[in-house]
Parts: C-alpha cells; sequence; structure tokens
C-alpha cells in the first residue's frame, strides 16, 4: 500500500501551499504578519502552505497581492489553484510543463519516499548530466526544450540526493544496462554513478530481471511527502501525474510485482559491475580494432 487515501491529498493543493511559503520566505515576512494582513489566524495560514487545507483562488489571489508577486508569478500560482482535484494532471504546452514543473520541485523538496520503476531506462533522478543530455536530444523531449530539461532535472537531483531524511527505493530494470545511446564511454560513467548510489545507506537499488521491450509496469515515480503521494510518468512526451487511490493502488501492485521479482542489494550491485565491466571491455576491444 502506497499510502492510505485518506491521507491522499491533491499534489496541486500541496505544491500551491508549498509555493506560497518560498515566496513568503523570500520576501521575508513572517506567517503571522502575513496571517494578520490576509485578516487569518497563523495556523490557518500555517495548514494552508502545508496542504492540509487547500485555499481557495480568492484566498490565494489576496496572499500574493499582500506578498507584490509580480504577473508571471501570480498567473503560475492561479494555474496552479485550477481544478485542484482532477484525477490528473498532464501537461502538453511549454507553460503548462513550467508550472509543473515548479510544482513538482516543490513536492520532491519535501519528500520523505521517493519509488522508482524503471524496466528500461535509468530514471531520471539517477542519470549523469551526459546521460540525460544524450536522452533528451535523443527523443525523450523536443529538441528546443532538451537543454531546459536537463537543467530541471539536475535542479530536482541536488535537493533530493542531497537530503538525509529521504529514502529512495528503485526497481532498475536490467534491460537498462544497456547503453540507450552511441556514447558508451558517458554510459560507463553512469553505471559507475549507480554503483556509488547503491552504497548510500538510505537508497535501496535493486536490479529486476528484463529484457529489452519488456517491463513489469510502466516506468513511473511515485513520491511521498507528509500531506500527500503521487505518481509521475511520461507520456508520449507530455508529463502525467496521478493521485486518486484507485491509480496509486494499480502502481502498488507493479511495484509489488517488481519487488518480488527483484535481486537481493548484493546481486544487484554485482550485475552492474559486470555490465560495465563488459561495457569498458567492448570500448577497448574497439579502441584496439581501430588502432
Amino acid at each position: 500500500m502506497i499510502q492510505s487515501k485518506k491521507d491522499v491529498r491533491p499534489p496541486r493543493a500541496v505544491a500551491v501551499g508549498l509555493t506560497l511559503r518560498r515566496l513568503r520566505l523570500e520576501r521575508k515576512v513572517s506567517l503571522r504578519e502575513l496571517a494578520d494582513r490576509v485578516d487569518k489566524d497563523a495556523p490557518t495560514v500555517c495548514r494552508w502552505e502545508t496542504g492540509e487545507r487547500v485555499i481557495t483562488p480568492q484566498q490565494a489571489t489576496h496572499v500574493l497581492a499582500v506578498l507584490g508577486v509580480d504577473r508571471g508569478g501570480f498567473r503560475r500560482v492561479m494555474r496552479l489553484c485550477t481544478d485542484l482535484d482532477h484525477p490528473c494532471w498532464i501537461a502538453t504546452t511549454d507553460e503548462e510543463q513550467h508550472i509543473q514543473r515548479d510544482a513538482y520541485l516543490a513536492l520532491t523538496a519535501v519528500a520523505t519516499h521517493i519509488t522508482e520503476l524503471a524496466p528500461r531506462c535509468v530514471p531520471p533522478l539517477l542519470r549523469t548530466r551526459e546521460v540525460a543530455a544524450g536522452i533528451a536530444w535523443a527523443g525523450e523531449v523536443p529538441a528546443d526544450q532538451a537543454v531546459a530539461h536537463v537543467a530541471a532535472l539536475r535542479e530536482r537531483q541536488r535537493p533530493v540526493l542531497g537530503k538525509s531524511d529521504v529514502d529512495i527505493t528503485v526497481f532498475l530494470g536490467t534491460a537498462a544496462l544497456v547503453p540507450p545511446t552511441k556514447d558508451a564511454g558517458g554510459f560507463a560513467a553512469q553505471l559507475d554513478h549507480l554503483l556509488r548510489l547503491a552504497a548510500h545507506p538510505r537508497i535501496d537499488l535493486r536490479l529486476t530481471p528484463t529484457e529489452r521491450g519488456e517491463s513489469l509496469g510502466q516506468a513511473v515515480t511515485v513520491t511521498r511527502t507528509p500531506h500527500t503521494t503521487f505518481a509521475v510518468t511520461h507520456v508520449r512526451r507530455s508529463i502525467l501525474w496521478l493521485h486518486r487511490g484507485e491509480e496509486l493502488d494499480s502502481i502498488a501492485q507493479d511495484i509489488q510485482d517488481a519487488r518480488a521479482a527483484a535481486l537481493s542489494h548484493e546481486e544487484s550491485v554485482a550485475g552492474i559491475a559486470e555490465a560495465l565491466e563488459r561495457l569498458r571491455r567492448g570500448a577497448a576491444c574497439g579502441l584496439t580494432r581501430a588502432g
């Protein structure tokens, strides 16, 4: 069970609150001062910021006006306030993807647990810059968005991988140990990076035996925060968010299946090390033939 249904709050509502909190702190306005200026008590404003209480668009407008947020920031927050409890959130336009990315950053910054189900490709959270760029330019996102996509990914990686209070579980298909592009040298660095991450005490990285083209469920990232749980997956160059209980239960079953099929930690580390050695041997043979 990922999280009980009664505990799941709309991730956009939580993201609105976290965004308002960031804007307040950037302007060095105390919680009590903001509460006084919007004619609310401090506990109510605190619950808005944590997502425990869903803020209305009218209340958000008042807060943004008091904080003096510019037009662009105002528009992004108000877009987040639209249809907060919709069963899914798919971003297809550049503006919507920008808004969704900001919300994702806000939520992952307060994550307590992240689960990655990655049958065929190293998940974005664990990619090196070189591999992330290669996959982006290979068609993961439109060419004109590749640079911004990699920059946003690195921005998300830093607070998550640098936190000491977030647990990360990764079920990585063995098919993901094959270079997705022709840059074997860059992928060797990626496998070395995975070995370092596997040694982290709060990262549980397990291999699941798969062949390229097969999968134990769809690639998905499940993020749990103190106030919500949501799943994110990519659909035809768009990003789809899910948070309703029935969707999360289905994803939880995929994760359970992956866990049942996964190798032990020791076997997983050995499998990644073997893939790295094969890649290095292949690169060395190629250099010898070229010479």
